[in-house]
């Protein structure tokens, strides 16, 4: 599905547990509602993508796996 970010940002840290360092962008998205009039929004999490290669404004398409997870976020052609 193509959707366009809105918005997003990057946080980063350390895990309590594990002690091991994890990065994770948050990107806001809107798309085109379905079965309806409008747009919808949603927030989704990345981890292992650049935050500065995510453009606000831009287009990407998006797809989800089986487990509910985004399994492709690349820029729409």
């Amino acid at each position: 599905m193509k959707v366009k970010v809105i918005g997003k940002y990057n946080f980063s840290g350390t895990g309590k547990q594990s002690g091991k360092a994890y990065s994770c962008v948050k990107v806001f998205v809107s798309m085109p509602l379905r079965d309806g009039e409008g747009e919808s929004s949603d927030l989704i999490s990345l981890f292992n993508e650049d935050y500065a290669s995510i453009r606000v404004g831009g287009f990407y398409d998006m797809e989800y796996n089986r487990r509910g997870f985004v399994d492709v976020f690349t820029p729409a052609k």
